[in-house]
């Protein structure tokens, strides 16, 4: 599983050049217009999950995390398969979860086929947030 993340992560850095978005921008693009516009963190991380998807990881399989990072405070967004691995825009390879948000990044914000949860309390189903609506809707 680790050298198929890897090589997502790959073809996503390689497709997607990184493009910030202007401050309180935040427009989430599909992997498509991506590659055709650039993207942030979150473009990206909505890039790996349909490849992922593609390659037969189950969306249960998947969580799009965002929190700070321990560095600088920022906030990102990350995707965390099988609550084992993290693939961050920003690193080069996979990272163990555990050691991912200890090291970089303190999870505020999850989202995953269940629901949403802040803090680990959980919110309301994902389909409920209109951001999700246009972007999951389409591969259901």
């Amino acid at each position: 599983m680790k050298d198929l993340l890897k090589s997502t992560l790959k073809m996503i850095r390689d497709d997607i050049e990184y493009e910030a978005e202007e401050p309180n921008a935040d427009v989430w693009q599909t992997y498509a217009e991506s590659i055709e516009n650039g993207g942030d963190c979150e473009d990206m991380v909505l890039a790996m999950y349909e490849v992922l998807l593609a390659k037969g990881f189950s969306d249960f399989d998947l969580c799009f995390v965002a929190g700070k990072l321990h560095r600088g405070g920022e906030m990102h967004m990350v995707l965390e398969i099988e609550d084992a691995y993290v693939l961050d825009p920003n690193q080069r390879k996979p990272i163990r979860s555990e050691k991912y948000f200890n090291r970089y990044m303190a999870s505020t914000y999850a989202v995953s086929q269940p629901g949403v949860f802040i803090n680990g309390k959980f919110l309301c189903e994902r389909d409920q947030l209109p951001k999700w609506q246009r972007y999951i809707g389409a591969k259901e």
